[in-house]
């Protein structure tokens, strides 16, 4: 991967916040519980199967999924030589907000692919990105139904 499609990435992150973002503020004014984010990375899927795939890469102790969505051009195979980049969240339970931050980065490169953004359809033709929002599924849940939780 260039520099350059690093700094792109990087800056498409920091554009999910922007005021220019497509999801209405009701829908992330609260965490998404484990099955609310299952249900947003099923419904990204299916807005967006050309350049998207879920898999899973097993189970959390507690025995909830981790799912991984995948964009690309060619999301539902493997292509040698072309760069793959992963990013996973939550990986401590109270650390809620990369979790959240990947659940819109994944929205985001939905809408901006539906929209034909010539940057981000030419960043999923050079790479393949595997977002997993969150690694510790078990520790998020836990801190969201922790009694005195205004830390959260």
């Amino acid at each position: 991967m260039t520099a350059g499609a690093v700094m792109f990435l990087s800056l498409l992150v920091c554009a999910i916040f922007s005021e220019t973002f497509s999801a209405s503020v009701s829908e992330w004014e609260d965490y998404h519980d484990h099955e609310a984010m299952l249900d947003k990375m099923l419904d990204i899927v299916q807005k967006c199967p050309q350049i998207s795939t879920l898999y899973s890469i097993g189970r959390s102790v507690e025995d909830r999924e981790l799912v991984v969505i995948h964009f690309s051009t060619t999301p539902s195979e493997h292509v040698a030589l072309k760069p793959e980049m992963k990013y996973i969240g939550n990986m401590h339970g109270n650390e809620p907000i990369g979790r959240e931050l990947l659940i819109r980065l994944a929205d985001y490169l939905c809408e901006a692919a539906i929209k034909k953004d010539k940057e981000v359809l030419q960043l999923l033709n050079s790479t393949s990105i595997h977002i997993l929002p969150s690694m510790n599924p078990d520790g998020f849940e836990r801190a969201l139904n922790t009694v005195g939780k205004e830390w959260l």
